[in-house]
């Protein structure tokens, strides 16, 4: 049972890591927008 949660919060980690690498350059090139 312990191994199942370590397993289930490692992989939030990976997708709120991947989430993060897809929403920062979104946040980016949005701001850029707004500037222009």
């Amino acid at each position: 049972m312990n191994g199942n949660k370590n397993r289930g919060q490692m992989n939030n980690q990976l997708i709120n890591s991947k989430l993060k690498l897809v929403f920062v350059p979104v946040l980016y090139i949005t701001e850029d927008g707004f500037r222009r």
